[in-house]
């Protein structure tokens, strides 16, 4: 676990969306290494989420940086937790 407190996760997707539940299960995996929580935050009728994203969901997230997309990349979180730290 890492020493800097619960850090909170933006999961950018749509409702429905078996790639951004695929996502959020892959996640909940990764609790045990890193202490965070999930905010999931569905897309759909904002316009400004929608261009910024649209078909490219699920899109994981923290503090504006873009971490991984589509599918959970496990080592892209770890060197995004490691590099900031």
């Amino acid at each position: 676990m890492t020493g800097s407190g619960i850090r909170e996760l933006l999961l950018y997707g749509r409702y429905g969306c078996h790639l951004c539940e695929e996502m959020r299960v892959a996640l909940e995996e990764q609790r045990s290494q890193w202490d965070f929580t999930i905010k999931e935050i569905d897309i759909t009728g904002d316009a400004e989420l929608e261009q910024k994203y649209g078909t490219r969901i699920p899109v994981l997230t923290e503090n504006s940086a873009e971490i991984c997309f589509y599918f959970l990349d496990a080592e892209a979180l770890r060197k995004h937790f490691e590099d900031s730290l």
